[in-house]
């Protein structure tokens, strides 16, 4: 079990962009780590930080565990329906399927 990070969901999310945008993963414990303390937290991120965190884990090449992936995309499909307008719900599920993608895996 990896020991808990310091930081905010929101902040673990921009630490992860910020590694995926340079392309210089972190190493695999600081991934897993992240992606269970964000596992237990996706339902308080906003939707534009729960798809930038799977993407950003599957830029860095990391796969989270099938726990961490299960619950995003619940926790995404669960979101949809309240997205306005088309144009943003269409850039959340682009973003967080790319991030499955790249994983090869199916968001359905």
């Amino acid at each position: 079990m990896s020991k808990p990070l310091c930081a905010t969901a929101q902040a673990l999310v921009t630490t992860l962009w910020a590694f995926a945008a340079l392309g210089a993963p972190p190493g695999a414990g600081l991934l897993d780590a992240a992606a269970a303390q964000l596992r237990g937290g996706l339902g308080g991120l906003r939707p534009p930080e729960l798809a930038t965190a799977v993407w950003a884990l599957a830029t860095l090449r990391h796969h989270p565990g099938e726990a961490f992936l299960d619950a995003a995309a619940a926790d995404a499909r669960g979101r949809l329906p309240a997205f306005t307008p088309q144009a943003r719900r269409r850039d959340f599920l682009d973003r967080v399927g790319l991030g499955f993608g790249r994983l090869n895996l199916c968001l359905v």
